[in-house]
């Protein structure tokens, strides 16, 4: 019995030091082509809220991420803004830079885009028997503030048609 309780304080004591060894070879990762600038960082909080479709997330993150300063038209040494345009299937950001590769503004606009549940319910408050036609979703990014955010929607009913606007920065 004295042997076995021996036996097993040696093995518990010594293979938690043979779990605890350096791996033979490291593995480094490299990542070509993404930047994270931290000066942009506040354009994605600025620019997003609960009510911003997916569509514009993905394609925000892009605008974000993108290194302007590794474009061969950039000119680190000009004092104008850099214009870039970053495209998705149903909608544009163009954002514009300065020599630092900081956003200085940006626009935003999308078509057709999956609504936010809070939006659909303001826009068929009201409107019962009306088919949403279409929608536009538009961003304005300037100075480190969106200065406008709003959807405009296209309602259908019968031969009748009407457009309405929901301006989310002033709750319209």
């Amino acid at each position: 019995m004295k042997n076995v309780v021996l036996g097993m304080l040696v093995v518990g004591l010594t293979s938690p030091g043979f779990s605890q060894e350096a791996p033979e070879a490291f593995s480094t990762v490299e990542l070509k082509n993404v930047t994270v600038s931290p000066a942009n960082a506040s354009y994605l909080y600025s620019s997003r809220d609960e009510n911003t479709p997916r569509v514009v997330h993905e394609l925000q993150e892009k605008v974000a991420k993108y290194d302007v300063t590794s474009n061969v038209r950039f000119d680190k040494k000009s004092k104008k803004s850099f214009e870039m345009i970053f495209k998705a299937s149903n909608g544009d950001i163009i954002a514009n830079y300065n020599r630092y590769g900081e956003i200085l503004s940006a626009r935003e606009s999308f078509k057709n885009v999956v609504l936010p549940m809070e939006i659909r319910k303001k826009a068929f408050q009201g409107n019962d028997g009306w088919i949403m036609s279409g929608n536009k979703y538009v961003s304005l990014y300037q100075n480190n503030e969106i200065t406008h955010r709003g959807y405009k929607i296209k309602l259908t009913k019968q031969n009748l048609k009407k457009d309405l606007v929901i301006d989310m920065l002033h709750n319209e």
